[in-house]
């Protein structure tokens, strides 16, 4: 009997910030990384892009796939995303914050194993400043 991957599937997105990383809390819930279910027939970037503008009201300016990850109960899809405007709680988000080494936010333990593999990797999007995405770039 073949084992059917019952997890679901998440697009999860990495936005950086002047203050660290993005980061965004539901209702009664810990702080996680943006992001949220891929639906059937969507592409996982195209997710990235939908979830991020309806947590946040961010518009994309850049998107690169990072990794996959496997956490209890989602295959998460990991993207390192540039975005412009100044994010605001939207959606099911009642609450925003930043994920830095002396973070005081209470985050599932998925979401600082994605961070920890992002900040411990190479890949990293970089554009020129010209490029019209201040408020939230590093």
């Amino acid at each position: 009997m073949s084992h059917i991957n019952k997890k679901r599937p998440r697009a999860t997105v990495i936005v950086e910030t002047g203050e660290g990383i993005l980061l965004v809390r539901m209702r009664a819930d810990l702080f996680m990384l943006p992001g949220g279910g891929i639906e059937r027939g969507e592409q996982p970037i195209c997710a990235a892009i939908r979830e991020l503008k309806e947590e946040t009201g961010l518009d994309s300016c850049a998107a690169a796939f990072l990794f996959e990850h496997e956490s209890r109960h989602h295959q998460h899809h990991v993207f390192h995303i540039l975005a412009r405007g100044t994010p605001e709680p939207d959606s099911e988000i009642v609450e925003l914050g930043v994920y830095r080494e002396a973070t005081s936010h209470e985050i599932y333990a998925s979401h600082v194993q994605i961070i920890g593999r992002f900040l411990g990797g190479s890949s990293r999007i970089v554009m020129p400043a010209q490029a019209g995405s201040h408020e939230v770039r590093r």
